[in-house]
């Protein structure tokens, strides 16, 4: 609803308030449609480009790296957000070169380049810091939790990520909130603190019933229903994976999508519902092949192998296990051109 709302701006926005609104768009695009966010990039950095702006031209190059990140793309991503990084420096436009640097850092960090990626981040959070914008702040914040916590510093990705949401309280955005929030039950989990995990989680479930957003809803709910398997509640996590794959239908982001189907999956998996278990993991294997999730995909694999085997099917045994040899040489070529 909200594109919709912005595609009738566009209808008769002048020139300069185009500019702004295609980026709108771009960035709603950036999580489930992640090719229109390109093409209302690109949309945007040609009007620019004629209107001859004097700043913000970094902004779409931004979003087109961002985009190409999510889709996995990185080589893309790189060439873009190095685009946006020399722009954003020859208009010193100090605000967009921080979320510049940022992007870089989430992006180096999901290509396992964590150390390159701390760079980034610590100067994004500098900028940022100096710009006053404390949008961007909990961002960057955000992600250098994610990375301390890769690294397995567990307590400073959990003072990083308290102080993230410390600052997305202040700014009152229920969904980056709901996000802080889950990201925090999950390194809860991680830390051994169940109660504790559980607690934030909750927390997530009573803001996201009161945004009535399926999407966000559905996010909370498959965090529980993880807890649930995790904690050996089987009970409880089939409830939260039947109720993520009710909603399924009115969800648009893949990602979103491959773990709502993998947590049915693993329920099915553990109940020993063999048939079913495998009918759940063909739809894990086309959300993942659309968004390029080798790991997951190659999980979904190794799930059906045990499934095909429990049921005594040789000939699908030998299928699969060609399909999990296959996807292992994939997984080490795309280790290969990242590197």
């Amino acid at each position: 609803s909200k594109i919709r709302s912005l595609e009738q701006k566009l209808v008769s926005a002048p020139n300069r308030e185009r500019f702004e609104v295609l980026l709108h768009i771009a960035f709603e695009y950036r999580n489930s449609f992640p090719d229109s966010t390109i093409i209302y990039s690109n949309e945007a950095y040609e009007l620019g480009r004629n209107l001859k702006l004097s700043s913000d031209m970094a902004r779409p190059l931004n979003y087109i790296g961002l985009a190409y990140g999510v889709s996995g793309n990185f080589r893309k991503s790189l060439d873009y957000l190095e685009r946006a990084i020399k722009v954003a420096t020859e208009q010193k436009d100090s605000l967009q070169l921080g979320y510049c640097f940022n992007n870089l850092g989430r992006m180096l960090l999901d290509a396992d380049e964590s150390d390159k990626a701390l760079v980034n981040l610590e100067q994004a959070r500098g900028i940022l810091r100096r710009q006053g914008d404390q949008t961007g702040l909990a961002y960057v914040t955000r992600g250098l939790s994610d990375y301390h916590k890769f690294k397995g510093d567990l307590k400073e990705a959990e003072r990083l990520a308290l102080e993230a949401l410390d600052i997305r309280y202040t700014l009152g955005d229920d969904r980056a909130i709901i996000s802080s929030l889950l990201e925090l039950g999950m390194l809860y989990q991680t830390m051994g603190n169940a109660a504790e995990a559980s607690i934030r989680v909750f927390q997530a479930e009573d803001r996201a019933a009161l945004l009535k957003d399926p999407e966000t809803l559905t996010e909370v709910r498959v965090a529980l229903g993880e807890l649930a398997l995790q904690a050996g509640d089987i009970n409880k996590a089939d409830r939260y994976s039947r109720l993520g794959v009710a909603d399924a239908s009115s969800i648009f982001n893949r990602k979103l999508l491959t773990t709502v189907h993998m947590l049915r999956s693993k329920v099915l998996f553990r109940k020993k519902a063999w048939k079913d278990c495998i009918a759940q993991l063909e739809k894990v294997k086309s959300e993942a092949r659309a968004t390029g999730n080798l790991h997951a995909e190659k999980e979904a694999m190794m799930m059906r192998l045990t499934c095909f085997e429990e049921l005594g099917d040789v000939e699908m045994v030998d299928e699969v296990t060609e399909t999990v040899k296959s996807l292992n040489t994939r997984i080490s070529n795309n280790e290969l051109r990242k590197e």
